[in-house]
């Protein structure tokens, strides 16, 4: 798979949560804990594969791709700079071109949506 450079003009964040004191009546919520930042490119599926995803309930997610690293691995969670909601990476697909060059893709979900039915 190939990628033009300059297409990796978003930044993603890959980390962990972590329970933090809040101070409040509630007691403690979750806080996204970034480990490392890299530069992707959302990743345009075909049509058809579009139509099979909605048939494993994998219509809503997004597909990214990163210059291969190999410090990611699907226990993490992601962010996207500049938004606040926290993915589940589903799948991480490996580079297995030997390229020096080569992309990694990553399958994620908005992790308030694993427990849901498909249907949002």
């Amino acid at each position: 798979m190939k990628i033009a450079l300059h297409r990796l003009n978003h930044l993603i964040e890959f980390g962990t949560t972590k329970t933090v004191s809040s101070h409040t009546l509630e007691g403690s919520k979750e806080t996204f804990v970034p480990q490392l930042k890299l530069h992707f490119a959302y990743y345009q599926r075909a049509q058809a594969l579009q139509y099979q995803l909605v048939g494993m309930h994998l219509q809503d997610t997004i597909e990214i791709a990163v210059r291969k690293n190999k410090h990611v691995n699907d226990k993490q969670l992601a962010r996207i700079v500049g938004q606040n909601t926290i993915y589940k990476i589903i799948n991480y697909s490996r580079d297995s071109t030997g390229d020096p060059i080569g992309f990694d893709l990553i399958t994620l979900r908005d992790s308030k949506k694993i427990g849901s039915d498909g249907n949002g």
